[in-house]
């Protein structure tokens, strides 16, 4: 059986080969469950095996590229969900949004479909973005963002782009403010609010 065993790895290898799935990649937790569902499905002698090693290996591959697909579908539906109404658009690889909540971008996060390190070009970090909106929630100003969720890979990616802050009441916060989205490529200072834009 031990023998057994050892086929069986290399097989399910094999299969991890094909798809292209390392260990860190998004995909690979899926598959491992989906081919796990599969150890009975061995037979219980070497000759067998042999004799069924290619279609099984044809008919697991299937499975797992359905179930991968499977969870970046449900992937892709829970982060419309989280984004709700600050959707403005869908294109080909991605979704835009404008005006997402500290709180929903907070959960973005912690679902796992962005990550602290996340930015888009000269932007600042997400983590960064988090930390500030709640630099402005600690002064009874409120902080929403505009972004795109990149979903031509196997987990979507969250970055922002634009930030907005409203009910600033200490004009020294201001001065943070600049400091906070220098470099940016507009920013617009006014009684009703502060703005930042990175291209």
């Amino acid at each position: 059986m031990k023998g057994i065993w050892n086929k069986q790895v290399i097989v399910f290898y094999r299969i991890y080969w094909e798809l292209k799935l390392g260990k860190q990649a998004p995909g690979y937790k899926t598959a491992q469950k989906a081919l796990n569902r599969f150890t009975n499905l061995f037979p219980a002698s070497r000759e067998a095996l042999k004799a069924y090693e290619c279609r099984l290996l044809s008919y697991l591959k299937i499975y797992v590229c359905q179930s991968i697909k499977s969870g970046y579908k449900y992937m892709v539906q829970r982060i419309e969900e989280i984004l709700g109404n600050s959707i403005t658009e869908y294109t080909p690889n991605a979704i835009k949004f404008r005006g997402l909540s500290l709180s929903s971008l907070e959960q973005v996060l912690q679902e796992g479909y962005t990550t602290l390190n996340a930015n888009f070009n000269a932007a600042p970090r997400v983590g960064s973005f988090i930390e500030f909106g709640q630099r402005c929630k600690s002064i009874e100003a409120t902080a929403i963002f505009d972004g795109v969720v990149f979903n031509n890979t196997e987990s979507p990616d969250l970055v922002i782009d634009a930030i907005t802050v409203k009910g600033v009441k200490d004009l020294d916060f201001v001065g943070e403010f600049v400091k906070f989205v220098w470099g940016c490529d507009e920013l617009e200072i006014n009684s009703q609010q502060l703005y930042a834009w990175w291209d």
